[in-house]
């Protein structure tokens, strides 16, 4: 018998065949017989160029602005602000920092759950298929005010009188001032919608965490104004030093909307309405999207979340709707979050008589009730759970979808049989 393995959902397997099972019922409970183990991490390929990390605080032990980090496995600094972080599958060293209102000043990947460095990071990285990172916070520095270029005045005279002071006009007051670091001009009277500098690689959100407020609307600025280029997420970071954000002590505020904004709202089409984690629509009909969350997953198993058919796929530039490299709607793109992605309603294949194979289905000879395509072997008595042959580069979803039914489980096949392997999500692409 063959030894049976379970794998992580959400990857890829080196075969051309493999066992789904479908249902009219997308809650339906899978048929496994295979015991789930859980398998190794793959991780990024080790340079072999291993240092260890040398403190870079000269004050006493945890200072009191780093003292209260949280989810801390081991300090890595005599002042307490460069640590082993735990929890930290998904996140950056920034988004970690910004809980405790601080700036993220560095972040590496360790070597064995101690401070040794394995590879340098930016502090905006997430590094795929680990949950622990050294993150160095750091409390945000007030900006350098730049220096007087006005004349020396001279003394007062009879004859020469001193000329007038001029005062800067204060900024906009009113019972929602916001009070916000770093501004470079008010866009809105209560002063919680402003153009902020000093925002490469940071997300509105961080920016209004630090003062303790909520970050409510974000967007790309017209040649550094307070007119609105792009609406952004709260949380999309861009490699420029200016972004306008609105925070709100309430988080459930609406955003001020800026009629001198140049890019109108995109309508969604209705076939993709539902598509989830959009972060910026770009096209009209509201099908090929920006989508976030993509570490480690493919557009063909975004647009499969919606029943729908990936038709395209493009690594993007800065968080933006700007295309910097085509890929295919079944590869993965690593090191990124952020993904385009077009998908279309999935279209009509005309349907292959089942391939039998002279073998009575599994537990009874009645007739098969999912007339599946591209059968080797019926693996249930319905005939819905099946050995499928044809399947690389493709998912048990987008196989059970031509049928009109939903899949319910997917496995690894052994030896060409209806023995149960690795068991797949049914969003798994078959390489």
């Amino acid at each position: 018998a063959s030894s049976e393995v379970l794998l992580r959902c959400g990857g890829a397997i080196v075969d051309d065949r493999a066992v789904c099972e479908c249902s009219p019922e997308p809650d339906a409970e899978p048929t496994t017989t295979a015991e789930p183990t859980i398998p190794p991490t793959v991780l990024p390929p080790d340079d072999g160029a291993t240092t260890t990390l040398v403190p870079s605080g000269t004050q006493s032990p945890t200072t009191p602005v780093c003292a209260a980090l949280p989810d801390v496995k081991g300090r890595c600094s005599e002042d307490g602000c460069k640590v082993l972080v735990g929890g930290m599958t998904g996140l950056t060293c920034a988004e970690y920092c910004a809980r405790s209102g601080l700036e993220c000043a560095g972040a590496w990947e360790e070597v064995n759950d101690d401070c040794s460095v394995k590879a340098n990071m930016t502090c905006t990285e997430v590094w795929p298929g680990t949950s622990d990172l050294i993150c160095e916070c750091a409390r945000a520095l007030p900006p350098t005010p730049a220096p007087s270029t006005a004349p020396p005045r001279r003394p007062a005279s009879p004859t020469h009188p001193p000329p007038p002071v001029s005062t800067p006009a204060p900024a906009p007051v009113s019972d929602a001032q916001c009070n916000l670091p770093s501004v470079k001009e008010f866009c809105s009277p209560s002063g919680c919608k402003v153009l902020a500098g000093g925002m490469s690689g940071r997300s509105c959100s961080q920016y209004c965490s630090g003062s303790g407020l909520f970050c409510i609307a974000a967007y790309d600025e017209v040649d550094d104004t307070c007119a609105e280029s792009t609406s952004l997420s709260c949380d999309a970071t861009l490699d420029t030093s200016d972004l306008i954000c609105e925070c709100s002590a309430d988080a459930s505020a609406q955003p001020i909307r800026d009629l001198t904004s140049t890019t109108p709202e995109r309508p969604l089409g209705g076939s993709c309405r539902s598509m989830p984690n959009v972060k910026a629509t770009c096209s009209d009909d509201g099908c090929k999207v920006l989508a976030g969350e993509m570490t480690g997953s493919t557009c063909a198993a975004y647009c499969a979340l919606t029943g729908l058919e990936c038709s395209g796929a493009w690594e993007e530039v800065d968080n933006t709707c700007v295309v910097k490299a085509p890929m295919t709607c079944t590869e993965v793109w690593p090191g990124t979050s952020d993904l385009l992605c077009q998908c279309a309603q999935p279209a009509k294949r005309p349907q292959r008589p089942p391939i039998t194979t002279g073998m009575p289905p599994r537990g009874g000879a009645s007739g098969p009730s999912c007339d599946l395509p591209g059968v080797k072997e019926t693996c249930s008595e319905s005939g819905c759970k099946v050995l499928v042959d044809g399947m690389l580069g493709r998912t048990c979803s987008e196989y059970c979808s031509q049928s009109g039914l939903a899949c319910v489980a997917a496995w690894d096949e052994v030896e060409d049989t209806c023995e149960e392997g690795m068991p797949w999500p049914c969003d798994a692409v078959f390489e």
